[in-house]
């Protein structure tokens, strides 16, 4: 999901470069469904994974499916970050006129020293929505990248990147506008990005995290929690601005260790914490892994059918061959306002038709007729993200790493 521009304050604008890495020495956090597999220990290092790309007009959208990112020293090679159920990313969101938002993978932990090439694998197919166009151009990336039933993208580090005990910063540029199709075949190119607008909070994608909540604190609504998926932990803040609710809409939705939560928000990187706008405690049937969801812009209201379309700002589960995605609700459907309570269907479709609306729902995607068949949709506000801002004295910085202590 896109965040949305603001102007920050001048004190926040002054620190913020400062400040803004100095999230990355979370101790195993990750967001946007990363995880991490490096080795820890003393000679162990944080290594910052990010996404950007520059703008391209020749694409509405170029969704790819993300699973790991590995980093090489010669012929060594450790894992940085490993998602086996992969993330959709739409790359072309990404790039916008005010240079690019910051898409953060999460941290990963690696042995210190240096490292010449970087490798993304990628799933197989790209699916590319030229502009204008409401169905996708389905292509692959070319034969020499297989690697099983993926892709491996490589991106030699010149100069190489040394990591040390302080952490680094990567930050992978998809450079859309130089990538070429033909033939059905998409050539891609990647940058190594060199940092400049990371001190820009509005340039970070505001991105939901799903995980196990562990290491509960304090009191409704003032708590704090770890949050685990993948082996990666991040550190959550509630407070009484955060929304609380259950899968199901029922009332008086409680925190509690062991439960599985999807938790959206922005990163406090003072507090070295994800600062939660909304807290969803899941059933746990799928296992923690979520079932398909899309999110957006809803169009072609039909209250009496029970159904309407959802643009695909943000998906989970598949890649979109279509621009919206087919919402179709039942008797057994869970219908909910923007606080997560449940609500009538009549109340929740009279909301839906204003002007603007925007909605979630997730359930069992079918492909060949591009519909959700929903067991729970919610009404949602559009979310901005790096609303929150930071205040403190800066104790030290490491001027290679960027990371502030």
């Amino acid at each position: 999901m896109k965040a949305q521009s603001k102007s920050p304050s001048i004190l926040a604008a002054s620190l913020s470069w400062l400040l803004l890495t100095f999230f990355l020495v979370l101790v195993g956090c990750g967001g946007g469904g990363g995880g991490t597999t490096g080795g820890g220990g003393a000679s162990s290092a944080k290594v910052g994974v990010f996404f950007t790309d520059n703008l391209s007009a020749g694409y509405d959208h170029v969704w790819v499916t993300a699973y790991k990112v590995e980093l090489y020293n010669g012929a060594t090679s450790v894992t940085v970050l490993d998602n086996p159920t992969g993330e959709a990313i739409d790359l072309r969101a990404l790039g916008t006129p005010a240079g690019g938002q910051f898409l953060f993978l999460g941290p990963g932990s690696v042995p210190a020293g240096t490292y010449t090439k970087v490798e993304i694998t990628l799933g197989r197919n790209v699916n590319l929505f030229t502009t204008g166009a409401t169905t996708a151009t389905v292509a692959s990336f070319p034969p020499a990248m297989n690697s099983g039933a993926n892709s491996k993208l490589e991106l030699p580090l010149a100069p190489p990147m040394t990591v040390t005990g302080s952490g680094q910063n990567l930050i992978i540029d998809f450079d859309l506008p130089n990538w070429t199709l033909a033939g059905g075949i998409v050539t891609p190119a990647l940058l190594r990005h060199n940092g400049s607008g990371l001190d820009d909070l509005n340039r970070h994608e505001d991105e939901d995290y799903k995980g196990t909540l562990s290491g509960l604190s304090g009191a409704a609504p003032n708590q704090t929690f770890t949050m685990t998926r993948f082996g990666a932990q991040i550190q959550v803040i509630c407070t009484s601005a955060t929304t609380v609710f259950a899968h199901n809409g029922a009332a008086g939705a409680a925190l509690a260790n062991g439960q599985i939560v999807e938790v959206r928000g922005v990163f406090d990187v003072l507090a070295q914490a994800l600062r939660a706008t909304a807290v969803k405690i899941e059933d746990g049937e799928d296992g923690g892994a979520g079932s398909p969801k899309v999110e957006g812009l809803a169009s072609a209201v039909n209250a009496g059918a029970g159904t309407f379309k959802l643009s695909t700002a943000s998906v989970r589960g598949f890649v979109p061959t279509q621009n919206t995605v087919n919402i179709a609700t039942a008797a057994t459907t869970v219908f909910m306002n923007n606080a997560g309570t449940a609500i009538t269907k009549p109340a929740f479709f009279e909301a839906l038709g204003l002007a603007g609306a925007m909605a979630e729902a997730e359930g069992f995607y079918d492909a060949a007729s591009n519909t959700i068949a929903a067991h729970k949709v919610k009404l949602e506000e559009e979310h901005g993200a790096n609303e929150a801002e930071t205040r403190g004295i800066v104790s030290s910085k490491n001027a290679d790493s960027g990371f502030v202590i």
